[in-house]
């Protein structure tokens, strides 16, 4: 309860059950979208630990319940991504082009190719500043299979059928 004699619905900040919020504890979404993703993040992670639910966290945050959902995602990231995000956050530094964004897309191709050398695909992103697109496709065209994948034809002359040696010719 605070002061007033009403139940607080939230630790940070929040709107109280009447869902009024005082002056002092509105967010202000300016303010809010010019602060760094990982400091984001931690909010978001800070909301979730006391109770709120997604919906109520990117409804007081300004955000689409994604957005929310993919902000928080980045503390899930291996350190030199959090890294590359963080210094990406910094206007002193032009040469840091690795985005959020950058950021999510090399966690989901990190775990689709286990042998990813990450660090080195931030270093490529700032240094040839590559867009979201063209991460993907560079990473997909250095993780080609070398080899053509085997297909067999279910209509060749060779398929058998395996419990009674039948030929696709025979039928």
């Amino acid at each position: 309860m605070d002061p007033r004699g009403c139940a607080s619905r939230g630790p940070i900040g929040s709107p109280n059950v009447l869902g009024a919020w005082s002056a002092a504890a509105r967010p202000r979404p300016s303010k809010w979208h010019r602060q760094p993703h990982i400091d984001r993040a931690l909010v978001i992670l800070r909301y979730q630990q006391a109770g709120w639910t997604s919906f109520d966290i990117a409804e007081l945050l300004g955000l689409r319940k994604r957005q929310a959902q993919n902000i928080r995602s980045l503390l899930d990231l291996s350190a030199p991504i959090i890294a590359a995000i963080d210094d990406s956050d910094d206007p002193d530094d032009p040469d840091d082009h690795c985005s959020a964004t950058h950021g999510l897309v090399l966690g989901q191709l990190a775990r689709r190719y286990p042998d990813l050398d990450v660090e080195q695909w931030v270093t490529t992103i700032n240094r040839d500043q590559l867009s979201v697109t063209q991460l993907r496709r560079a990473v997909h065209k250095a993780h080609k299979p070398t080899e053509r994948p085997r297909l067999g034809s279910i209509f060749s002359e060779t398929a058998t059928d395996r419990d009674g040696g039948c030929t696709t010719s025979t039928l």
